[in-house]
């Protein structure tokens, strides 16, 4: 698929075919990915705060590159102040890839699924590849994180896509759309 990072194929993909299962966006999570364009642009601190009092363990902050890792920067220090000493839930991950980073994190995050040992597995799907930045939170997870990452031949922004418990989905045609000419 053009603008991505790697050679990913349907063959390729289809080692990993039945073997996790795409947690739901209502079910548990052990994290939730935001951009840091939340705080700077939006001001939308009280967001990561509720995320955290709904008992989701960690927010990963997605940072631009080059920009301050650190909670103790002047980017998180209305968050500082809003969550006191939960502000260690907070983990800030610079993307691997320069570029300015959309608030629309759920649009460019991976999909987070669960084998069935209950590892975390990454599937990567392919954002815009003029946007680099944004494209690359799967890559910079496995990186820092440790998870394990799958690239997946599919162009997708996240809200086209949705699923359930019972290994239903849904999706729009904006994904059949993106996709049509790559397929064989």
């Amino acid at each position: 698929v053009d603008g991505h990072y790697e050679n990913s194929t349907a063959a390729k993909a289809g080692l990993y075919a039945n073997a996790q299962v795409i947690a739901p966006e209502w079910a548990e999570s052990q994290g939730v990915i935001v951009s840091d364009t939340l705080l700077t642009g939006y001001g939308r601190e009280d967001l990561v705060e509720s995320i955290l009092d709904a008992g989701v363990p960690t927010v990963w902050v997605a940072v631009s590159r080059g920009s301050s890792t650190s909670t103790s920067s002047s980017t998180f220090s209305a968050l500082r102040s809003r969550l006191g000493s939960r502000i260690s839930r907070v983990k800030p991950i610079a993307q691997k890839d320069s570029g300015f980073l959309t608030v629309w994190a759920r649009d460019w995050s991976p999909l987070g699924a669960l084998t069935e040992g209950g590892k975390v597995r990454l599937l990567d799907l392919n954002y815009y590849p003029s946007r680099p930045a944004d494209d690359s939170m799967s890559r910079t997870l496995e990186s820092a994180e440790g998870f394990e990452r799958v690239s997946m031949p599919v162009y997708n922004e996240g809200g086209n896509f949705t699923n359930n418990s019972r290994g239903e989905c849904l999706m729009t045609p904006r994904v059949t759309d993106a996709n049509a000419a790559k397929a064989v």
